[in-house]
């Protein structure tokens, strides 16, 4: 997605929100509350408003690229609403052929309720941070490390994040039993 060009300014944007999301594990709405002088060349100093703290996040390439983009465009890392974002994500996840079926299985008292729709579907711009934290971990990050850059303080919020695929806890089992 982050290659994709939408031939749509909004939807370009929100790709752009959703990815710099995805690489900074920054919510939705310290994006939206994000000023030109927190950036600095190589880091995000934010006042972050769930946390009440003060987080300094290293910025990756592709994140730089976006602040550039969008200050040499717009003036500033521009932010639609988020109400927007997470109608046109979906869209935009369909657009790109995201669309394997997700089942899940609830339970109202003793009757079993089986729910299947599209993975797109599920996405809001929520899952930028998912993401982040999924993919700092597959990649061998120290999970104390990602927890400063997120701000979570403690395991039990921070392991809702992490999202493994079948494919990914498939692929580690077979590395490990390699060696």
């Amino acid at each position: 997605m982050r290659t994709t060009d939408f031939e749509n300014a909004y939807s370009n944007i929100v790709r752009d929100i959703f990815i710099f999301s995805s690489y900074t594990g920054l919510r939705f709405v310290d994006i939206q509350n994000m000023r030109p002088e927190d950036v600095t060349e190589d880091f995000l100093r934010l006042h972050i408003k769930k946390a009440k703290e003060m987080l300094e996040i290293p910025l990756l390439d592709v994140p730089k690229e976006i602040i550039k983009n969008h200050t040499e465009c717009y003036g500033r890392l521009k932010v639609p609403t988020n109400q927007f974002c997470n109608r046109e994500i979906k869209k935009l996840f369909e657009a790109i052929g995201f669309d394997d079926k997700i089942r899940f299985v609830k339970y109202s008292g003793s009757s079993e309720i089986t729910v299947e729709k599209n993975a797109h579907d599920y996405l809001t711009m929520h899952y930028g941070r998912v993401f982040f934290i999924t993919n700092s971990l597959i990649n061998g990050m120290n999970e104390e490390f990602i927890r400063k850059i997120t701000g979570h303080k403690d395991y039990k919020s921070f392991k809702k994040y992490v999202q493994f695929s079948r494919e990914m806890v498939a692929d580690s089992l077979h590395s490990a039993w390699k060696k």
